[in-house]
């Protein structure tokens, strides 16, 4: 930030959001940020928030998606069986953890290609993807973190003919709010 760099967030959760603006806003000149609430699950509401990036800063060079985590009824876990997961329920996990990430690399795309430089795309994936069964079976969760690696693979063979990145980055385990009755349990 301190480099000049511009900043564009898109969150569904806009409370959390308003936050995040005020934090980087002590670090940054204002017109260097935009905050934009977004639910990367509904693509043209994504389409929508990258023109709205675009036409405040005139291009993209790096498109970050961090959109998941774990939905604790979509996935064995905790005390809850096979039998207690819904289609439903896996199925929200897929729109958020799987749909939202193709989402942004589709709509970032086209305007990360006409930067003309070596443009940057990186997407959370997570060690649930590699190593099944940690702490229950990950229904949902896991097997959409490995739909996310897979399509990254075959979008990375696309985009290096252009010159450009994209990484899925496998994030270690935390204890956080999200996760602490998946990591945390009596035995």
């Amino acid at each position: 930030l301190a480099l000049g760099a511009k900043v564009a967030i898109m969150r569904r959760n806009v409370a959390t959001l308003e936050k995040l603006r005020a934090a980087l806003g002590r670090h940054m000149p204002v017109d260097s940020l935009v905050c934009i609430g977004c639910d990367v699950t509904d693509d043209s509401i994504v389409g929508t928030s990258v023109s709205a990036i675009t036409g405040a800063f005139g291009g993209l060079d790096v498109a970050i998606c961090l959109a998941g985590g774990v939905q604790p009824e979509a996935n064995a876990i905790g005390g809850r069986s096979l039998q207690d997961v819904t289609s439903a329920a896996i199925i929200e996990q897929m729109r958020v953890d799987f749909i939202g990430a193709v989402n942004v690399v589709r709509r970032s795309e086209a305007v990360l290609k006409a930067t003309g430089q070596s443009p940057c795309a990186v997407l959370v994936s997570s060690m649930s993807s590699q190593f099944p069964g940690l702490g229950g079976v990950h229904v949902g969760y896991g097997p959409a973190k490995a739909a996310t690696d897979t399509f990254l693979a075959g979008v990375a063979r696309d985009w290096g003919t252009w010159n450009a990145r994209i990484n899925a980055v496998a994030i270690g385990f935390g204890i956080g709010d999200q996760n602490r009755h998946i990591l945390l349990t009596p035995d």
